[in-house]
């Protein structure tokens, strides 16, 4: 809680910064990137609210492995968030981060994990397939947007999901339960039962989310099936039409 205050005022920051920076920018007017002194950072991929979350969670000298913090770098396609986060201390590089190629240019070697935060459904389940093509035994986690999402997420190949507006409310509950008088050991309780619950909801949509995509495929290759069949009777019609034509000739 003693850290909830700082980051308010970071984020504050953050928000007047990116206001205050042209969102027609070009590449020439970022500042570089730190420099990475580690291969395998934990790559962050979407730098909105809940990836500089993370980013400040990874900084945080209470979260140090050993004597120096977990190193990272993050992500995103949108110029002035870019700008605006390199202004503000985070490491940021502009580049779509779930391409390999990508990382290797900024220095990645092989990711110790990776946290997709992309708001747009497509694009996060994008990233985690591709992700998870590339580097198959990387730990990935993934902002989700609603169960099918989260459920989506894990078919792709993310390992562990959290749905963001899900997150909101346990956090902004156990503030509230906190400041009516709840003892932190039941909060604690409370929020792993109800963790629990989610995993256990996310889990048994995923069964559907397979099926649905075993139905598209199915869907798909029965059209083709009945284009294909179609093609052949029309072509075998041409063919008793110009037969029919050359009897009557002769």
């Amino acid at each position: 809680m003693a850290l909830t205050p700082a980051l308010a005022e970071l984020g504050s920051k953050l928000a007047q910064l990116v206001e205050s920076v042209d969102d027609t920018a070009s590449d020439d007017d970022l500042a570089p990137a730190p420099h990475l002194e580690v291969e395998d950072p934990v790559v962050i991929l979407g730098f909105g609210p809940q990836g500089q979350m993370v980013a400040n969670m990874l900084s945080s000298p209470l979260a140090q492995a050993g004597s120096k913090p977990h190193a990272y770098i993050g992500f995103d396609l949108d110029h002035s968030r870019v700008t605006a986060s390199r202004m503000a201390g985070f490491n940021v590089a502009y580049g779509n981060g779930a391409r390999s190629d990508v990382l290797k240019a900024a220095g990645v070697k092989k990711p110790s994990a990776v946290v997709v935060c992309h708001s747009q459904e497509e694009h996060a389940i994008h990233a985690v397939e591709g992700l998870r093509s590339s580097f198959g035994s990387v730990p990935i986690y993934a902002c989700a947007q609603n169960f099918k999402h989260a459920s989506e997420l894990r078919h792709a190949g993310a390992d562990k999901t959290c749905i963001v507006n899900s997150e909101a409310g346990l956090n902004l509950g156990s503030q509230l339960l906190a400041d009516l008088g709840t003892s932190d050991t039941a909060i604690s309780l409370l929020r792993r039962g109800i963790n629990e619950a989610l995993a256990v909801r996310t889990a048994a949509d995923k069964p559907r989310v397979q099926l649905a995509a075993s139905s598209s495929t199915s869907k798909d290759k029965s059209k083709q099936e009945v284009e294909a069949s179609t093609a052949v009777a029309g072509q075998k019609e041409d063919e008793d039409s110009s037969q029919k034509k050359r009897k009557k000739r002769h």
